[in-house]
């Protein structure tokens, strides 16, 4: 019996195994199997970080048109970094620029890899929609990104298209942040132009959100537009 030959033998198989296994890992982590942001979540170049967190500044103060001037020069030197599509997205929606934030918000929810890992994107995608008017656009969004979202932000695409009811999107959501669903609450009813009820859940918001986040963000500006 050939003993050294067959354990040449197995040596060799083990070794061609992990070369496989090798190159199927990095399929995995290069290829099309990545699984979520295909890029950075914040800039990686120095210059762009500094415009970035300038946009940042400007943003929380409320120099809407100065922070969408950085978030624009931080993506002119890196666009890869999503964060900044959804940052300048909400400068524009702050400026009542509609249509410009849906757009960001899209490129935002395409860097994450679609909708399925792009949490809440492609639903302030669809309300920034609603608040330009394309509501018809907002609902067929809603509606093909619905298919690939999961756990709350499909609750949340429900509601918005009517087949959840308030309560119970409300029930389903994290309790232990409740900003955004009241934000979304505040701005459909926004859109069907029931002032009280929008005014009562956007404070909602301001009570819970963080400052300088975009939930808080949006509502103070929405809130302002009601007065």
């Amino acid at each position: 019996m050939d003993i050294c030959g067959n354990r040449e033998k197995k040596r060799m198989a083990t070794h061609t195994l992990l070369h496989i296994l090798l190159a199927l890992m990095v399929f995995v982590i290069t290829g099309c199997a990545t699984i979520g942001p295909k890029g950075p979540t914040y800039p990686t170049n120095a210059k762009a970080k500094h415009h970035y967190d300038l946009g940042g500044s400007y943003l929380n103060d409320g120099s809407y048109e100065k922070a969408a001037l950085e978030y624009r020069r931080s993506i002119e030197i890196e666009s890869e970094a999503f964060l900044s599509h959804a940052r300048i997205a909400t400068a524009y929606y702050a400026q009542q620029k509609y249509l410009d934030a849906a757009s960001s918000f899209k490129s935002a929810t395409d860097l994450t890899g679609g909708p399925k890992n792009a949490g809440p994107l492609p639903i302030l995608q669809a309300l920034s929609l609603m608040r330009g008017g394309k509501i018809q656009e907002a609902e067929e969004l809603l509606f093909i990104g619905s298919g690939n979202m999961s756990g709350i932000w499909k609750t949340a695409a429900g509601y918005l298209l009517g087949s959840v009811s308030e309560a119970d999107y409300l029930e389903k959501a994290p309790q232990s942040d409740l900003s955004f669903p009241y934000l979304i609450i505040g701005i459909k009813n926004v859109v069907d132009k029931n002032s009280q009820k929008a005014h009562e859940n956007l404070s909602k918001v301001l009570d819970l959100a963080g400052r300088g986040t975009w939930r808080r963000i949006i509502a103070r500006e929405e809130l302002r537009l009601l007065q």
